[in-house]
């Protein structure tokens, strides 16, 4: 969980370096590592008897449908390399997803699980307030902090009228590090209200006070967006719960305060990011979605391939392939996106996934157990917060945030699987049962 955000790993193998919006090599990332030893020890947990058997979520089967597409992408598809990258990835993803379903069998845990979780947050924090501090990036470009360049080319691009540094800590840009704080903040922000002890209470308590303005110095206006959203999905689903309600009214209060000390510490900047800004951003997106839209008319049933969309761009874009540069910009829209590459089949499949995830949490509302019912409230709001970002962004075809969006989704289903063997129990239990 610490090491998800990190873009520390090994690229193996032929590369398309500069393309954005997918994979662009074969790669072993740090959280890798941690993964395949845990996944040979399920393994050899089932060789030796301690495991009776392995989870395989019927929540898969839009993935793995997607997985397909993309092999006959790889077969017949205009770039088998690159194809083959994505692919990759999401089986990487998938097997993540997996092995969290399978090693969150206790509710102790999924909460452990979330306290890694809130430190990877809070050291993203950290990093990002000095940097604000400095005004500057501090010389961590290996473990994903971004370049020189960038932090340039954003401050003249930001506000009106002055330059305005945006932290973007390990995250690589400032608009992913802000989704990322967005939805994990939140999160810390639920469990604080739970009865543990007091090392998991100071991670929590920590990772908020840090985070918000973490994601303040961000200046990402979606990233304020989704954590508004977060913050008032969790606490309506907490007030469902009887035994949480009262303390969800004193969360309300508590980050009513919070949020008005941040105001009042980071107003000027705030407020000149939300009524100064320059507007070359959002046009910018609007001419991405107008190309992205041509080549969706071109193929709207199958798409011009998996991980192809910058490859195929050239052929689509009315803008001068000179006017930007040597950066070709993916569509900041993830279903068109999918669209583009896959059809309006790999699209749906994709959305599919993404409502069964909500759908199971949904039904997880029923659970008693505070911890798991907490939990669950979170990880539904995170979920349902990253779809306004989702219109304005790529954000899960990225690395760091594709992995935090599974982790989540395993989570979910874990918390599934705790809830479906309490029911059976309470039936079995039941006089009339």
């Amino acid at each position: 969980m610490l090491t998800l955000p990190l873009d520390l790993s090994k690229k193996i193998g032929p590369m398309l370096l500069g393309k954005d919006g997918g994979e662009n090599s074969f790669r072993i990332d740090l959280c890798d590592v941690f993964m395949y030893c845990l996944a040979v020890l399920l393994l050899w947990d089932i060789f030796i008897g301690v495991r009776r058997g392995f989870r395989i979520p019927k929540l898969l089967i839009p993935w793995v449908l997607l997985i397909a597409i993309g092999f006959a992408w790889l077969l017949a598809g205009p770039s088998r390399l690159s194809a083959a990258h994505e692919l990759f990835r999401m089986f990487k993803v998938m097997l993540l997803f997996l092995i969290l379903v399978n090693e969150l069998e206790r509710p102790r845990r999924i909460l452990h699980c979330a306290a890694a979780l809130s430190l990877g947050a809070l050291a993203e924090s950290i990093i990002a307030l000095l940097e604000y501090r400095a005004k500057g990036v501090l010389g961590l470009q290996i473990l994903g902090e971004t370049t020189a360049d960038t932090v340039r080319h954003l401050k003249l691009t930001s506000l009106l009228d002055e330059q305005a540094f945006r932290a973007s800590a390990l995250m690589q840009h400032p608009n992913l590090l802000g989704i990322y704080l967005a939805i994990l903040v939140p999160l810390a922000l639920a469990l604080l209200l739970l009865r543990t002890n007091r090392i998991y209470k100071l991670i929590f308590l920590f990772t908020v006070l840090a985070g918000i303005p973490g994601m303040v110095v961000t200046l990402s206006r979606s990233a304020w967006l989704s954590f508004s959203l977060a913050c008032l999905l969790i606490l309506v689903f907490l007030i469902l719960h009887h035994g949480i309600r009262r303390r969800a009214l004193y969360l309300t209060c508590a980050l009513t305060v919070l949020g008005s000390i941040t105001l009042g510490v980071f107003s000027g900047q705030i407020l000149k990011r939300l009524f100064e800004s320059k507007n070359d951003a959002t046009i910018g997106r609007e001419v991405f979605k107008e190309d992205a839209r041509r080549m969706i008319d071109a193929a709207p049933l199958l798409g011009h391939g998996l991980n192809t969309y910058v490859i195929q761009l050239p052929r689509f874009t009315r803008v001068s392939m000179k006017s930007y540069g040597t950066w070709l910009p993916p569509v900041h829209h993830i279903f068109y996106l999918w669209w583009a590459e896959t059809g309006v089949i790999g699209m749906m499949l994709f959305i599919s996934l993404w409502a069964w995830v909500i759908y199971e949490a949904l039904q997880n509302l029923r659970i008693r157990d505070q911890l798991l019912f907490t939990l669950n409230a979170a990880c539904l709001a995170a979920m349902i917060a990253l779809i306004p970002d989702s219109f304005l962004s790529f954000t899960l075809r990225v690395n760091s945030m594709l992995r935090v969006f599974w982790v989540l989704a395993a989570i979910i289903v874990a918390i599934r699987y705790l809830r479906l063997r309490t029911e059976r129990e309470s039936l079995q239990g039941h006089p009339n049962g």
